[in-house]
């Protein structure tokens, strides 16, 4: 079902409450094998980053009826995470390409902004895959600073026990053209190319 405003609040408020309730956790906890289930750690391996958001997704109870597109360019599902009884599948590669693909993806322009619950995805210019980066927004602090949750804190190939999520402050310099996510634990200004809508998505029938 798709929901109205009231019941996207309603949305919303659970979005940053299940996000919110997961962090800070590390690599290796009981946290982190729920929320990054199916994750493979190693030097080949990307980061963790997509994999809150996409956890976050199933716990709304967004529906398998969202579609998008993969690396590949080829139609599959919105969520990118193996759950027998919501009929959704992982595929490595696929967890940043679904949000950006996806007919409820806001690409960035002057005088919108995301909300609670959205998914933004970062970049630097030019583009360099290791720069990409997703995130939830959970609100506003200030004109120059957002309150984010993120995964992917840990380098692929770190040991238990090191930060993996965390709730951050993200440093932001936003004017009618771009949004910045300044530089900061050794990456480069990254500037936002638009968010998940999570208003504008299908949810199964109870789950607001």
């Amino acid at each position: 079902m798709f929901i109205n405003g009231e019941q996207a609040d309603g949305i919303r408020q659970k979005a940053v409450e299940l996000v919110t309730g997961v962090l800070d956790f590390y690599r290796g906890d009981p946290v982190y094998e729920d929320v990054c289930k199916g994750y493979s750690a190693g030097k080949a391996s990307g980061t963790t980053c997509t994999f809150l958001p996409h956890w976050m997704l199933l716990k709304l109870g967004v529906s398998a009826q969202n579609l998008s597109k993969g690396v590949n360019n080829q139609s599959r599902g919105l969520i990118n995470r193996t759950d027998a009884a919501r009929g959704t599948k992982m595929v490595a590669g696929d967890g940043v390409s679904v949000f950006a693909n996806s007919p409820a993806f806001v690409r960035m322009k002057a005088g919108v902004y995301p909300l609670p619950g959205d998914v933004v995805i970062i970049q630097s210019e030019p583009y360099k895959q290791s720069d990409e980066h997703v995130f939830v927004f959970l609100g506003t602090i200030s004109d120059t600073e957002w309150d984010t949750g993120e995964t992917g804190q840990a380098r692929a190939d770190a040991q238990n026990g090191v930060l993996e999520g965390k709730r951050k402050h993200r440093a932001m310099r936003i004017t009618e053209r771009k949004m910045t996510a300044s530089a900061a634990d050794g990456k480069p200004d990254r500037y936002v190319q638009g968010w998940l809508d999570i208003s504008k998505l299908d949810y199964v029938d109870g789950s607001v």
